[in-house]
């Protein structure tokens, strides 16, 4: 109601009457502007108005008692059958379809998020969450290594056949406990496969807000993906050949991850998110102590831009004070080996990345340049205007109806002018279907026992995405400028993104407040050819006092699936401080290592 309050308020206001006479579609209305067809704009009428009522069951939900806020949930969303690709958040990733939570089901699966569409396992037996925190609170480290290692999984290697993959471990940490709630944070941990005991472990956080890192594992760069016929297989180039990997559902409500009650669900990234994810962090290294030896990259993509600098900051301030303390042995945190930070397609920075989109939808032919180009500046406008009042909710309701779509009810106007529902990528209309396999797999009670999830609902994200709304708009500029003062730092961008398109990126780096933006904007900007063909272009580099911006060529939003050989020498790179992520004083370089 909220939100249609300040729809009607935009379409009554002068710009709103504006965007109306440029023949902008009014908000609530699917008539006129929708490029469909009838029969088609009524199907995805009838779509959105689903989603709507599901997300305002939600809502009602907040203020029920659980059993019957999940029943009301599981009238109201299933026989509305919400669509995954609502479910999930993820605009125009169209996974199929999942059915929602039972409210029969385990206190855990209810306390995950109630009301929220979601994947459950099919039979009796799935087995219990492994909760890892009460093996460390019983001084029990060993043991709980030995209940989160994953022994078990068979996968698919082609040349090989069958294979039982090396062990893995993943489990449920405790991050925050109140009287009124318990959060659990799901986290998967993989060994680097080439068994060297000193190779960095990566952190990934996934985006959205509300999107599952196990995305990250079976579409990105994990060491195995979910094939159509709901097999694994292992993935021809990983990061987790040379790497340690740590996937993190984050914040709770994002996949596994669940809170125990709607007030353990964060609203701010800066204290709330960094927070537990630090929290996690201090119990992961109780597990794998000679981790504290190897470097640590907290890496991520897309809302990433906000997760990745506030933990990696909130690690930075919790290292100095423990540095700064002196004759206290007593046990506590530990000093984590926090050695940089990567963001891909980031949001770091939204009232300057937001100003962008006008240039962006122009130079990529998204829209004319008369009466669309007239209506995107409005958005553009209001978003602007709204961020710079502090109405946060309201810049965020305006962008949502621009681009985003995930609480809109309706198609957006990138939709209404593009015909595209995918707007991680510019080639394509449509996500993979294959995006969505991963979660299919996520039903087998074998599965399910075997990685420790247990009877957990695996969550779309929609309450995590609704309780940091207010968040959406927030720069996290300051903090990646006081750490790109202390460690390296790489942000990445696929150069058909529009989501959050490479120039929106590029907009927002001379104003970082940092010690080497002047080296940095005399830097030249290096041509990266690969190794295998010396006419390719890979990509762009530009770096200066361990900071690099890379694009690259034929990726979008989504880079490690678009391109995952580039994706994968470019971590290599960075990492090993070689060409072209060194100051380089070559205008031209090809890449020497870690594949094309």
């Amino acid at each position: 109601a909220a939100a249609g309050a300040r729809r009607r308020v935009f379409a009554r206001s002068a710009l709103g009457r504006q965007a109306l006479q440029r023949g902008a579609r009014q908000p609530g209305d699917l008539g006129a502007a929708a490029p469909e067809a009838g029969a088609a704009r009524r199907a995805r009428a009838r779509r959105y108005s689903s989603l709507a009522r599901c997300r305002t069951a939600l809502d009602l939900s907040a203020n029920m008692r659980p059993a019957m806020a999940a029943l009301a949930l599981l009238v109201v969303c299933c026989a509305l059958s919400c669509d995954i690709a609502s479910a999930l958040g993820l605009g125009g990733l169209a996974m199929g379809t999942m059915r929602c939570f039972d409210p029969t089901e385990s206190s855990a699966a209810l306390g995950s998020a109630p009301g929220i569409c979601g994947a459950v396992a099919d039979g009796s037996d799935p087995g219990e969450p492994l909760l890892v925190t009460p093996f460390l609170e019983a001084n029990d480290a060993a043991g709980a290594r030995e209940a989160m290692a994953i022994n078990d999984l068979n996968v698919s290697t082609g040349t090989d056949g069958m294979v039982t993959w090396p062990t893995s471990y993943a489990g449920f940490f405790t991050t925050n406990q109140t009287e009124t709630f318990t959060n659990y944070n799901y986290a998967w941990y993989f060994p680097p496969l080439n068994g060297n005991a000193s190779a960095p472990l990566l952190v990934w956080l996934q985006g959205g807000p509300g999107a599952s890192s196990m995305f990250g594992v079976f579409n990105e760069h994990g060491p195995f993906y979910v094939t159509a016929t709901n097999e694994l297989a292992a993935r021809e180039t990983t990061w987790n050949a040379e790497y340690g990997m740590l996937y993190i559902d984050n914040p709770v409500g994002a996949g596994f991850s669940f809170t125990t009650s709607n007030d353990g669900y964060c609203t701010n990234t800066a204290d709330c998110v960094a927070d537990g994810l630090y929290a996690l962090l201090q119990q992961f290294y109780q597990v794998f102590p000679e981790l504290l030896q190897v470097p640590l990259y907290i890496t991520g993509e897309s809302y990433g831009g906000h997760y990745v600098p506030a933990i990696a900051y909130k690690i930075m301030q919790e290292n100095a004070a423990l540095n700064a303390t002196t004759g206290d042995n007593a046990p506590g945190p530990v000093e984590l080996p926090l050695a940089g930070l990567a963001i891909g397609d980031g949001w770091v920075d939204p009232i300057i990345q937001n100003a962008g989109y006008t240039a962006l939808f122009q130079n990529m032919a998204l829209c004319n340049f008369g009466e669309q180009t007239d209506t995107i500046a409005g958005y553009v406008a209001a978003i602007m205007d709204n961020i710079e009042q502090g109405n946060m909710l309201e810049a965020f309701d305006v962008w949502d109806e621009f681009l985003n779509g995930d609480v809109y009810p309706y198609p957006t106007y990138y939709y209404n002018i593009t015909g595209s529902e995918d707007y991680d990528n510019l080639l394509r209309t449509q996500a993979p279907e294959s995006f969505g396999y991963y979660v299919s797999w996520f039903q087998n009670n074998d599965v399910r026992r075997s990685i420790h999830v247990g009877d957990a609902l695996f969550n779309n994200g929609t309450a995590t995405e609704m309780a940091l709304l207010g968040d959406f708009m927030v720069s996290f500029k300051t903090q990646l400028g006081a750490l790109m003062d202390e460690y390296p730092v790489l942000l990445y961008s696929g150069q058909l993104d529009i989501i959050i398109g490479a120039a929106l990126t590029e907009a927002f780096l001379s104003s970082i407040p940092w010690g080497g933006a002047d080296s940095f904007a005399n830097a030249t900007r290096v041509v990266w050819y690969s190794p295998s063909n010396a006419t390719n272009v890979t990509g762009y580099v530009q770096a200066a006092e361990g900071f690099s911006r890379v694009a690259i060529k034929n990726a979008g939003h989504i880079l490690p699936f678009d391109q995952p050989k580039a994706a994968r020498a470019m971590m290599y790179h960075w990492l090993t401080n070689t060409f072209p992520f060194g100051d380089s004083s070559s205008s031209v370089v090809q890449s020497t290592n870690g594949g094309d």
